[in-house]
């Protein structure tokens, strides 16, 4: 379904990322893991047309999007939930999901956001307050369901996790497990290296930028040198 080869992108004359190559099949829950600072969102970033790509080749269902605006990557079935949650603050819930259905138009827009609503009764609920005035946890939800208005073939979620209280963190998983078993394909960049490996199908860990390791996601899960070596965990 997404195939990245040999992805380079630098920042003047650093470079984010180091020649990367990964691919998502169709159906599965991929993770990308690794520390703060390793070139995870960048990947990401890149992958969605909002960071710069010095070479490498990005494809998407046959199609290549190196040149591709992010509108265009939306309109072909991707999602995305940025890294900071982004939502607008001043804007309601309602508002939010609106622009998310961006292009969706009077029944169809409503129908939509009552389909989404669903599985964050919590959104229904606080569906005219200021996205500003929600927990941490609500505007996470909120930012997901954003990126669900389109309903997205594939999903793409940047460290959905940061900056949430335990318990919420549980939820969080369980809701992108739930996602994934619908047959939702998911992108998934984290910290949580424990959570991420136990839902997903594959791996890769992302050390300076470079993939330094990947296989299943059992195997990584399950051996304490490669989480002890690349994740500092132990």
């Amino acid at each position: 379904m997404l195939e990245v080869s040999d992805l380079v992108v630098s920042y003047g004359p650093v470079a984010a990322v180091k020649s990367i190559s990964l691919e998502v099949g169709k159906g599965e829950l991929v993770t990308v893991l690794g520390a703060n600072g390793v070139g995870k969102t960048s990947t990401l970033n890149a992958i969605m047309g909002l960071a710069p790509i010095q070479s490498g080749r990005i494809v998407y269902n046959g199609t290549l999007l190196n040149s591709q605006s992010v509108e265009a990557r939306h309109g072909i079935g991707i999602g995305f939930s940025p890294e900071g949650r982004r939502v607008f603050g001043p804007l309601t819930v309602h508002e939010n999901l609106k622009a998310g259905g961006a292009g969706l138009k009077g029944v169809d827009l409503e129908d939509r956001i009552d389909q989404v609503t669903v599985r964050f009764p919590i959104l229904r609920e606080r569906i005219a307050q200021e996205a500003a005035t929600l927990s941490g946890g609500e505007q996470q939800m909120l930012a997901i369901a954003r990126a669900l208005m389109h309903e997205p073939e594939f999903l793409i979620l940047d460290e959905p996790s940061l900056g949430l209280a335990p318990k919420i963190v549980s939820e969080m998983f369980e809701l992108i497990s739930g996602l994934h078993a619908e047959g939702t394909t998911i992108l998934l960049v984290e910290q949580n290296m424990r959570k991420s490996l136990s839902i997903a199908d594959r791996a890769y860990v992302l050390s300076l930028g470079e993939i330094t390791t990947s296989g299943p996601a059992r195997t990584l899960l399950e051996d304490p040198e490669i989480l002890d070596a690349y994740l500092g965990y132990p």
